[in-house]
């Protein structure tokens, strides 16, 4: 039973390999596709927009938008917040558009700090053309944050 379990994983992470032309992540994704963005504005209390950093650390000057015919899989979400109230519940929504797609609660620590990662298993998708923005609930600074995840052409999420 252990060797048919090993083979049929061997096999499934050759073809799926071969797949994507020798080239996949861990995410079955070619590594050009990865996408990490960061905050653009960490400095603002509530609100930040994102821009891309690229595998040699070299980061847009302008706010990240999807390109056209592709769409971004959001997986992951990292993010510092400080300056809040001792003990606080809190919320971080991430925006398109102006619009939330999704909401990650959290809760400040006994001097109104929190460090967070978040996995979104789920993940969430961001159309083409359509910019990110993230905004937090309450008094408090939202620090250096992070998103995530990679992207596909759009006839893939249709």
């Amino acid at each position: 039973m252990k060797k048919c379990l090993v083979l049929t994983v061997v096999l499934s992470l050759a073809l799926t390999s071969w797949a994507f032309g020798g080239r996949v992540t861990h995410q079955g994704a070619d590594p050009a596709d990865h996408v990490m963005l960061v905050s653009a504005s960490p400095d603002k209390l509530t609100q930040s927009h994102f821009r891309r950093i690229y595998w040699d650390g070299v980061k847009d000057s302008t706010d990240f938008v999807v390109p056209q015919g592709r769409a971004l899989v959001i997986t992951d979400v990292d993010f510092i917040f400080t300056l809040g109230n001792s003990q606080q519940n809190k919320t971080l929504s991430l925006r398109v558009n102006g619009r939330t797609v999704t909401i990650i609660p959290f809760q400040l620590d006994g001097i109104g700090y929190c460090v967070k990662s978040h996995m979104m298993n789920a993940g969430v998708i961001v159309g083409s053309g359509a910019n990110i923005s993230a905004i937090t609930s309450g008094p408090g600074q939202l620090g250096n944050t992070f998103l995530r995840g990679y992207l596909v052409d759009t006839t893939v999420v249709q």
